[in-house]
């Protein structure tokens, strides 16, 4: 009979675990017992004929680790473990539950996905489930059934931990950073698919496209990735404005690139592109418009079908000028709009270069092993 079956079987059949847990019981026992054994014969022989008289003190040291002791022991420990784990574990269900709307059944089915999504991706229960919770107040797979839901958060979760690991973010910031991002072109890009009868895009598709996209541009300049991150989200409320495609977009990601590996940070990279666009849609005086040989209403046409490459031309005009009047046609665009655009007189066969490599790098997404640099 094994030391403690009794006891600990009270415990279990109390505490309602006991057939979760009887195998674990059982590997524990013999897994002591064969312990106990070669820590005695170790500790008897090498600690006597190391200490002599002193080693007195091995008996006291085997005694404490025989296989009965060690039995007890071990399941007290590994039980007081589990139960802790499992506490800590439904607490921060609890807030998955309250983003999600899932309850019962359904709540406790995604925590099982997300316990398997640790285990597969190697990621800690905290971050499984904040990633859970981010999916959730984003409204990831709603409007399906529960089961729907739960794969979309689920493949949201998954994307967000590969993209994670690229740009060596933690996992609740890599998820609140794309919740923030897609949020204004999310819907935009699913009303554009849906005109031209394509699948709808799910969430997992957007990180696993743009994460490829921002990390393929930080892997090939010196631009981090939350530093474009920060630009594009600084950007957000132009991006809602226009609408932009899904291949524009990725042009936005590579104009930001390459006006911050010019040293500036995110924030104020994003800023300047942001101010550059409001002021060009002003056309105060029809001064910016004039750089194209158009009016304001031509300019306005052009930067609605496409901003960036309007951006580029209005860069290219300036750079046509004569230098005493390059200033003074960069000042059109606001004082930090100012500064983007005489970057941007320098950069343009940079810009052009990293919007063909972000298009298809947004293309082919992380699904492609190779970029996951």
């Amino acid at each position: 009979m094994e030391v403690g079956r009794v006891e600990v079987g009270a415990y279990f059949a109390d505490h309602g675990v006991k057939a979760g847990l009887s195998g674990m019981e059982r590997d524990v026992n013999r897994s002591a017992s064969s312990m106990g054994r070669g820590f005695k014969n170790v500790l008897a022989g090498d600690l006597a004929n190391t200490f002599g008289p002193a080693a007195g003190y091995a008996n006291v040291l085997t005694a404490a680790l025989n296989p009965a002791t060690l039995a007890v022991g071990s399941l007290a420990v590994g039980m007081g473990i589990a139960t802790k784990m499992a506490m800590n574990y439904n607490t921060m269900m609890v807030g998955v539950g309250k983003t999600t709307n899932l309850v019962g059944q359904d709540l406790a089915a995604l925590g099982s996905d997300l316990q398997k999504l640790q285990m597969e991706m190697g990621i800690t229960a905290q971050a499984a489930t904040s990633m859970a919770e981010q999916a959730g107040s984003m409204g990831v797979g709603l409007g399906g059934t529960t089961k729907y839901q739960r794969e979309e958060i689920i493949g949201f979760s998954k994307a967000v931990t590969m993209a994670a690991g690229a740009f060596k973010m933690d996992a609740s910031t890599t998820a609140d950073s794309f919740g923030h991002m897609g949020s204004v072109v999310f819907e935009s890009f699913n009303d554009q698919r849906r005109a031209q009868d394509q699948a709808a895009m799910g969430w997992e598709e957007y990180v696993m496209r743009s994460g490829s996209a921002i990390n393929s541009l930080a892997d090939s300049m010196p631009a981090k990735e939350y530093q474009i991150i920060a630009a594009m989200d600084k950007i957000g409320p132009t991006l809602k404005s226009i609408t932009p495609t899904e291949e524009q977009y990725a042009d936005w990601m590579a104009l930001s690139g390459v006006i911050i590996a010019t040293g500036q940070s995110g924030e104020h990279t994003g800023e300047m592109i942001k101010d550059a666009f409001r002021f060009a849609s002003l056309d105060n005086g029809g001064n910016i418009s004039k750089l194209l040989g158009t009016d304001t209403a031509g300019l306005s046409q052009m930067l609605d079908e496409d901003a960036v490459g309007t951006v580029l031309a209005l860069g290219g005009a300036i750079g046509e000028l004569p230098l005493e009047e390059q200033a003074q046609a960069a000042k059109e665009f606001g004082a930090s709009g100012m500064e983007f655009m005489k970057v941007l007189v320098k950069e343009q066969d940079k810009v052009r270069e990293k919007i063909k490599q972000t298009r298809a790098e947004y293309a082919k997404g992380f699904g492609d092993e190779s970029n996951l640099g």
